[in-house]
């Protein structure tokens, strides 16, 4: 992302993609919004007053021409952790792979350049050792990162000399955003920590689990 075009940002209404699409603007790039705004528009009120432009859609049947024009596209929309996943496993598979696929296959087409998807270091499930790589084997135990990794191959497979993809194999989350998440353990813990005065620490405090701060993985797509 080394010219101030136009990136696309699907999910850009979510968690990371508020963070993220404030930076872009920051910047200087021109940010189109691709959400279905489950959560509604307050998340991303400030970037519309900004000028940032909003498609309310699903990323499963939005318009192909509104792709058109884009250097950049970065793919954040998708049911977001294992449990919402485990509710409806058609729908899941629909949007976290075959929306995911739809997006990637029309940017393409439309002579998209680059194409960046987050994905999880939960592909790796346990792990088999702390300081994990790209080289290291995956072993996903839910569905959520079955279907991460699953596209993680599918996309991989579309890359070619003028269509690069790029995938970010993301630490858990946290920090402050617009949209707000407490189901990730460092935000809830703090929330916790407010309104009762205590810090709940699940599994006797013998498990551990890498995080990012939302903004520090907003920055790593500038270099994807």
């Amino acid at each position: 992302m080394t010219q101030k075009g136009l990136v696309i940002v699907t999910g850009g209404a979510g968690y990371l993609g508020c963070v993220l699409c404030e930076l872009l603007h920051e910047e200087g790039y021109k940010v189109r919004v691709v959400d279905r705004l489950f959560f509604g528009q307050e998340p991303i009120r400030s970037l519309k007053e900004k000028g940032v432009e909003i498609v309310r859609h699903d990323i499963r049947f939005v318009p192909e021409h509104v792709y058109e024009g884009a250097d950049a596209v970065v793919m954040l929309a998708a049911l977001s952790n294992d449990p919402t996943c485990e509710l409806d496993i058609e729908a899941s598979t629909s949007i976290n792979l075959h929306g995911q696929l739809r997006t990637a296959t029309i940017a393409r087409k439309m002579g998209v350049k680059r194409l960046v998807f987050a994905s999880s270091c939960s592909v790796y499930g346990t792990g088999k050792r702390q300081a994990l790589t790209e080289d290291d084997e995956c072993d996903p135990v839910s569905l959520y990162s079955r279907l991460k990794l699953e596209c993680e191959k599918a996309l991989i497979s579309l890359s070619e000399k003028d269509f690069c993809v790029t995938i970010l194999r993301f630490a858990t989350l946290y920090g402050l955003a617009p949209r707000m998440r407490f189901d990730l353990a460092p935000n809830l813990m703090t929330l916790s920590a407010v309104r009762q005065g205590k810090i709940y620490v699940l599994g006797r405090g013998m498990q551990w689990r890498p995080f990012l701060h939302a903004k520090d993985a907003a920055r790593h797509f500038f270099s994807a």
